[in-house]
């Protein structure tokens, strides 16, 4: 029986995923799921083999994907005089221009803007940049040894408010959005939106981790040590900023469409979201303090959507100092929960009814 090429390339794209998942019994597993024979199974993966997408490996699946493309580069900021879209044209968009167009327009403004960063905030004598890609996506590190993120954001609103901070209290503040330590040439949207037109986006820097959607940190746990320790070995010493970014070379995501989320034309950047399991980094939401802090950001919004995915509980202490203490103290600041189970729920609504 012959099949559609629609039906070929979703055999193949899944078969490519669980490869790079390193899934186990994969020919069973997609025999299964695409309704086709063992035998085919192998066939297609003998055509990925032949086709240089995967190869054979000691690993979980027997197979793992192949790079078609590695470029790692050293840049001098004190040195030379650099300019983002300039480095975008001669190592970022020669691999992405073969993409989607919409993919190909994510990249130049996410790379843009984190590269802009690095360039102008990090205090680096030296960035380097990684750019891998294989058939399913393309990951793109940058990594400074510099003043590192975290460190710079605690220094300026310890500076900025008179009194001390902590680095968690810093990367908290990265949360939000409209961050910026320099107010006269950044608005503090860059990394907010960077942040969530990639499939993965991660900050490493000061131990510490930033990352909207995955608290897991599987993103960085499952990087190539290849791949993470060449950049360092090549250009850096272990201090500074790393940026991790991953975009699937198929993604449908639209940039215009993460903007519409939490921008508009007339209201401005008036939205932000917060992950509530990632900015609270013992895991437990109990104190005051913290929903203090979690709320250090919000009075530049009109609209704070809370973000409870993967929190249990928390306490009444935590909850009323958000919802009742806070809201009283800005009433025009509208709160959207999202992802809280009905624990969380009963509690936001047991202190807002608390006379």
């Amino acid at each position: 029986m012959s099949f559609t090429q629609a039906k070929r390339d979703k055999i193949c794209k899944y078969l490519l995923e669980q490869i790079n998942d390193q899934k186990k019994n994969i020919v069973s597993s997609t025999a299964l799921k695409c309704s086709i024979s063992p035998t085919s199974v192998r066939r297609y993966l003998k055509f990925l083999e032949k086709n240089n997408e995967i190869q054979k490996s000691d690993t979980a699946s027997g197979y793992e994907l192949v790079l078609t493309h590695r470029n790692a580069v050293a840049f001098y900021p004190r040195a030379d005089k650099l300019e983002e879209d300039v480095i975008y044209a001669s190592i970022i968009e020669p691999v992405v221009k073969d993409l989607p167009q919409n993919v190909e327009k994510l990249w130049c403004y996410a790379f843009n803007e984190i590269m802009n960063n690095a360039i102008d905030h990090a205090e680096a004598e030296t960035i380097g940049v990684l750019v891998t890609k294989n058939s399913l996506f393309t990951r793109v590190m940058i990594d400074d040894d510099g003043i590192g993120i975290f460190n710079k954001i605690q220094a300026y609103i310890s500076s900025k408010e008179g009194v001390s901070v902590t680095i968690d209290d810093a990367v908290i503040a990265l949360f939000a959005g409209k961050l910026t330590t320099n107010s006269q040439e950044h608005s503090g949207e860059g990394i907010f939106f960077s942040s969530r037109v990639m499939d993965n986006f991660i900050i490493v820097s000061s131990n510490r981790f930033f990352t909207h959607d995955k608290y897991e940190r599987e993103f960085h746990q499952n990087m190539s040590l290849m791949e993470e320790n060449e950049i360092r070995n090549a250009f850096l010493d272990q201090k500074g900023t790393t940026v991790l970014m991953e975009l699937s070379n198929n993604s449908k995501r639209e940039l215009e469409e993460v903007f519409d989320m939490f921008s508009t034309v007339d209201r401005g950047f008036y939205k932000t979201q917060m992950p509530v399991k990632n900015a609270i980094t013992s895991g437990f939401a109990v104190s005051r303090s913290q929903a203090r802090r979690l709320c250090s950001s919000f009075d530049k919004f009109e609209v704070v959507e809370l973000d409870f995915r993967d929190v249990d509980e928390i306490s009444q202490a935590f909850a009323h100092e958000i919802f009742v203490v806070y809201q009283n103290r800005h009433p025009n600041i509208e709160f959207e929960v999202k992802n809280a189970n009905d624990s969380i729920l009963d509690m936001i609504k047991r202190v807002k009814n608390t006379k």
